[in-house]
């Protein structure tokens, strides 16, 4: 079960978080009521710093492609604060929507599997990822078309799934690494441990996906451009 992955305090972050989630949701059905709103945001964001840690939560928010939806999530707890609920709560939404729309898709993938009422839950989950991937000015298409475009490149694609999980810092799980750890010894089990001072190609590339990269679904795309670091070397048409 996915709980297992999660530490003693990752757990005490969720149980926070829901707590919020209930708070907010009373605060809404309580004709927008100022006190409960603020304390489901209290709530909400001491779980998220305890699942994901402090210095994490910050880079979370302080993101240059989030920038609309943190000054939005500010600006509307601060409406809240001030005794502005409804509009607070309407800008705050928004920067809810920008800022973990992105977890929508993931979160649907689980609801979809509850009886009877799950696909209503994921269909209503995909449709507020939509509106995310609107509001922060991105589609599923332009990100595909990115991703093909950058397999010219072994090292903007490397770059580009490290920003991919700076955006998704809850898929840096504890049994992710556990799997990561055993998926980078099966990548090395037949080469040896990259020289530190090595200025190979392949070397190189193993030793960025050993320092920056954290879960095993970097590490599985690490192994993806070394292949194409191969294939490149091969025809001669090596990127860098």
């Amino acid at each position: 079960m996915p709980t297992m992955w999660l530490s003693d305090t990752q757990k005490i972050g969720v149980a926070f978080c829901s707590g919020g989630g209930l708070f907010l949701m009373g605060g809404v059905m309580m004709f927008f009521d100022r006190a409960m709103l603020a304390m489901g945001n209290i709530l909400f964001l001491i779980g998220l710093t305890l699942i994901i840690g402090t210095q994490k939560t910050l880079a979370f928010f302080a993101r240059r492609q989030k920038w609309k939806g943190t000054a939005a999530f500010a600006a509307g707890i601060t409406l809240i604060l001030m005794r502005w609920a409804f509009f607070g709560f309407l800008i705050e939404l928004y920067g809810i929507l920008v800022l973990f729309g992105d977890f929508f898709a993931t979160i649907a993938g689980f609801a979809g599997g509850i009886p009877i009422v799950g696909p209503y839950i994921a269909k209503a989950l995909n449709s507020l990822g939509g509106a995310s991937a609107a509001a922060n000015g991105e589609t599923v298409l332009n990100e595909e078309k990115k991703a093909k475009s950058s397999r010219q490149d072994p090292y903007i694609l490397a770059h580009r799934y490290r920003d991919y999980m700076e955006k998704h810092p809850m898929r840096k799980s504890y049994g992710n690494k556990q799997y990561l750890n055993q998926y980078y010894q099966n990548l090395l089990a037949n080469q040896p441990e990259p020289d530190l001072d090595a200025t190979d190609d392949r070397s190189r590339a193993i030793r960025y996906a050993k320092e920056r990269f954290e879960s095993y679904y970097e590490i599985r795309d690490i192994a993806r451009i070394i292949g194409w670091l191969d294939e490149a070397k091969e025809k001669g048409t090596m990127p860098i």
